[in-house]
């Protein structure tokens, strides 16, 4: 049962990952940066693309929290005129 279970969640882990990037690199990092720059640093997913697993994945402390930084800037709040 332990097997089955850690295969299923690592399976539903991969999904998901492959999905994030999939809306990250073809949906929101074009409507931010324009295809001009997406060219110029080689980030367009292509057909055939493959996972590199001798890459690095890991993500450094301050760009995550510029990241979040940057994402939390793009919310507008509403104020109670406009609801």
């Amino acid at each position: 049962f332990v097997v089955i279970f850690k295969f299923s969640i690592l399976g539903a882990r991969s999904i998901l990952i492959a999905e994030f990037q999939n809306v990250i690199y073809k949906e929101w990092l074009p409507a931010i940066f324009g295809p001009e720059i997406l060219d110029k640093y080689n980030l367009r997913l292509y057909p055939g693309s493959k996972y590199d697993h001798t890459l690095n994945a890991h993500i450094r402390n301050e760009f995550t929290t510029a990241a979040f930084r940057f994402g939390h800037s793009m919310v507008q709040v509403a104020t109670a005129n406009e609801i």
